[in-house]
């Protein structure tokens, strides 16, 4: 069945809830959750991330409920990928000043490039007097 482009029917929303909440039960068997009032005592990593996938199952099943939420979080991990590279190539920064300025051209940037902007026009408007570019509020 495809999916309509606003998003999936509510017969497919319930059978992927239905499908996580087996697949959980299903982990429970070999992990199961810790007792009201047990002693907390160290669990396996296994144990842990199921624990977090119970707890916040409305979180991570948000993208198939609302398709504007990205699957993953590529575009997070794409936005500080720069400010690490830079700190590795030059050691960091020498002052808060300057990483605080290269922080707000990276932001302004990105922005702009999430806003289909062309880069080169949204930098060249900061020197030329046009003034910077201001994304159109939603």
């Amino acid at each position: 069945m495809t999916a309509p482009a606003a998003g999936f029917t509510t017969d497919v929303l319930e059978r992927i809830t239905t499908r996580y909440e087996e697949i959980i039960a299903a982990a429970r068997v070999l992990h199961p959750a810790r007792a009201p009032g047990e002693p907390r005592r160290k669990r396996s990593k296994a144990a842990n991330l199921l624990d977090r996938l119970d707890t916040e199952r409305d979180q991570i099943l948000w993208f198939a409920f609302d398709w504007r939420v990205p699957f993953d979080n590529n575009t997070a991990e794409q936005a500080i990928r720069m400010a690490k590279i830079q700190q590795k190539i030059t050691g960091g920064w020498r002052t808060m000043h300057g990483a605080e300025r290269f922080f707000a051209v990276r932001g302004y940037l990105s922005t702009a490039a999430k806003q289909g902007k062309n880069l080169l026009d949204a930098i060249t408007r900061l020197f030329d007097g046009r003034g910077a570019w201001s994304p159109t509020p939603a």
